[in-house]
């Protein structure tokens, strides 16, 4: 009895595809694909941990359909992540696409993961977000209320240090002046001197 939900045979190649949960997987005699189907997960580290433990399930899985893989080549092929952002539907206009490319490359999940050009993205979506296939990113999105309230903590004590060493350096110039107006008055004492000595000289 077939375990698979279809087996297409080209051109010599035989390819079976299994549905099951939250996978799709795709065999032939060369490779094994998995797509693991979207999930709503909070956090990109729940990202890190929901592919690897995807990893093991996925496995286990085709074991079962007497396929035995090596999970120590396991790699990310494509990863898309997208990040719900409603706010964009009043800043940004309908039509509008773009893509930035954030000059480094992805964060791994797998070692054996590609060497990619990390990205951000907005597109004219139903659903208004930012898309990007790089974890780091995701995270710093999420974090930005954290970075923002760090920022202002920062400059609350940055305030708080003016406030408190203003005066000081309100004296400290006050002295300055007067510091400065005793040097000029010296310097008037010293000419003066000079002129008498050059009196005395004669």
């Amino acid at each position: 009895m077939n375990t698979w939900d279809t087996v297409n045979q080209k051109n010599g190649w035989i390819e079976s595809i299994k549905r099951e949960g939250k996978f799709v997987i795709k065999k032939n005699t060369k490779k094994v694909q998995v797509w693991l189907l979207p999930e709503d997960v909070k956090t990109p580290d729940d990202l890190n941990r929901l592919t690897h433990y995807a990893c093991f399930e996925a496995a286990t899985l085709l074991w079962r359909l007497g396929v035995v893989v090596d999970i120590s080549k396991v790699a990310v092929n494509t990863k898309h992540i997208s990040i719900e952002q409603s706010e964009l539907d009043r800043m940004i206009p309908k039509g509008t696409n773009v893509t930035v490319k954030l000059n480094r490359t992805i964060e791994k999940i797998f070692e054996n993961d590609k060497e990619e050009e990390a990205y951000a993205k907005i597109d004219d979506s139903p659903f208004k977000c930012i898309e990007t296939n790089d974890v780091k990113y995701a995270r710093d999105v999420l974090l930005m209320p954290e970075y923002i309230k760090a920022t202002n903590r920062a400059m609350e004590g940055l305030v708080e240090h003016w406030n408190i060493h203003l005066p000081l350096m309100q004296k400290t110039d006050k002295g300055i002046d007067e510091l400065r107006i005793g040097i000029s008055q010296l310097v008037e004492v010293v000419k003066e001197l000079r002129d008498v000595i050059k009196e005395l000289n004669k």
